[in-house]
C-alpha cells in the first residue's frame, strides 16, 4: 500500500466569500452551477428547492462530504477543511439534519426526508453504532463514496474523531462497513 501525497502544486481556496479574493463561493460559481431555464442555480446535491445565483447563497452552506469535526476542522488540517472537492453547497435544513452522521443506507422510517436525502436509523449492517446516518440520493451515492476515499487517502495522516466510519491512520482507513 502506497500513501498519497499531497502535490506540491497543490492549490488550496480559501474558505467562505470573499469581495476581495477568491474564495470558495466563488469557486462553486464554477463547479457547483448547473443552468435551468436559462438561469444559473446552484448545484444542491442535498435538496431539490432551486436557489439562483443571482439571488445570492444565504439559504445555502459550504457542507463537509466528510465531516468536518470527525478531524478537528480547521484547527485539525486547514489544506482538508478548505479543499473543494468535497465541498458542496448545500441546503441549510438538510445540511443541519445531516449534521456528522456517517454515510449509509436508513432503515425504516426517516427522522428527515426532504424527497433527496434522508436521516434516519440506519439497515442492519450500516452506522457502525451510530443511531442515524445520512443516505443521500441514488444519483449522488457515487459523488459521495468518491470525496470519502478521496478524503481519507489524500488526508490519512490525521486525527480521526470518529469510531463509526474510520479507523486510526490504517488503510484504507474506511471501516469494513463503510468500504462495502
Amino acid at each position: 500500500v502506497r500513501k498519497v501525497a499531497i502535490p506540491e502544486d497543490f492549490v488550496s481556496v480559501a474558505y467562505g466569500d470573499g469581495n476581495t479574493s477568491f474564495k470558495t463561493w466563488q469557486a462553486f460559481e464554477f463547479t457547483d452551477i448547473r443552468m435551468i431555464q436559462g438561469r444559473k442555480a446552484w448545484w444542491d446535491m442535498y435538496s431539490n428547492k432551486l436557489v439562483y445565483v443571482e439571488s445570492g447563497h444565504n439559504s445555502l452552506n459550504i457542507e463537509h462530504s466528510v465531516a468536518n469535526s470527525w478531524w478537528g476542522g480547521k484547527e485539525g488540517s486547514e489544506a482538508a477543511y478548505q479543499d473543494l472537492f468535497h465541498l458542496n453547497p448545500s441546503n441549510s435544513d438538510a445540511n443541519n439534519a445531516k449534521s456528522n452522521n456517517p454515510i449509509g443506507i436508513v432503515g425504516g422510517n426517516p427522522a428527515f426526508d426532504n424527497g433527496l436525502v434522508l436521516i434516519g436509523a440506519p439497515a442492519a449492517g450500516y452506522g457502525g453504532g451510530a443511531s442515524k446516518v445520512f443516505e443521500p440520493a441514488d444519483e449522488y451515492k457515487g459523488d459521495f463514496a468518491r470525496a470519502y476515499f478521496y478524503v481519507v487517502t489524500c488526508y490519512q495522516n490525521l486525527t480521526w474523531n470518529s469510531t463509526w466510519m474510520l479507523q486510526q491512520n490504517t488503510y484504507p482507513t474506511l471501516a469494513p462497513w463503510a468500504v462495502d
